[in-house]
């Protein structure tokens, strides 16, 4: 808003864009000045302004200084903005090798057969995105592929982690008396503590997983279990 328009606004459209300012700076006066920002001044001159426009205060504001202040505020707000943007983006950039890292650690640990194939596409990503990185660019496409590929994989490792987890809760269940006697004191008291963290939990670690996942260990029977891969998922 600049002096022509001051002086083509009328009375009251001055007072509610003032009035608007000032309602939506104020809630976000404090984070601002955690920031670095200050907002109160530039408050007060608002209230000021809408104090004598309303006719609360006899006190003369000087609206073309008030429009001044009001867009060096602008200028400075935006300054800052475009900083803040800038350092988020420097230390967006410095993390990625970091990530790169953790990705590579990720395609490492999937140790399943069927799992080849994703680990040797993420290293692939991996290797593509350093390669960018040393010619000095931001590796923004490959970034966004390990996103949705380390989101996958990770799943997929938790799925598989509650799947065994379950199953071999169901396995204890499952054992005879004479199983259990078969067991050390140790092995017994370590057992049931885990036992009764499982049935605390029980619902849902069960409705996390895939229905086919959940039915095919709610339908395994006691003689299941000696059967080979029967606690893999």
């Amino acid at each position: 808003m600049d002096d022509q328009d001051a002086e083509s606004m009328s009375h009251e459209e001055l007072l509610g864009h003032t009035r608007d300012l000032r309602d939506k700076l104020k809630p976000h006066a404090s984070q601002w000045r955690e920031m670095g920002l200050e907002v109160e001044p530039f408050l007060e001159d608002c209230e000021r302004l809408i104090a004598f426009l309303e006719g609360r205060s006899e006190a003369w504001v000087d609206v073309a200084g008030f429009i001044e202040k009001l867009t060096a505020f602008t200028n400075e707000t935006r300054a800052y903005c475009d900083l803040q943007r800038q350092a988020e983006r420097v230390n967006a950039v410095a993390s990625i090798p970091s990530v790169l890292d953790a990705v590579e650690d990720l395609a490492r640990r999937l140790s399943d057969p069927d799992d080849a194939r994703s680990a040797a596409a993420l290293q692939a990503a991996v290797e593509a995105a350093r390669q960018r990185i040393a010619r000095g660019e931001v590796p923004v496409e490959e970034m966004a592929d390990l996103s949705l590929s380390t989101h996958a994989q990770a799943g997929e490792l938790r799925r598989r982690s509650q799947f065994r987890a379950a199953a071999l809760a169901l396995f204890w269940e499952s054992r005879p008396p004479e199983w259990w006697a078969g067991r050390t004191a140790k092995e017994r008291k370590e057992i049931g503590e885990l036992l009764v963290s499982w049935r605390a939990e029980r619902e849902k670690i069960l409705g996390e997983l895939p229905l086919a996942d959940r039915r095919r260990l709610e339908a395994l029977r006691p003689e299941d279990f000696d059967k080979p891969g029967a606690l893999e998922p």
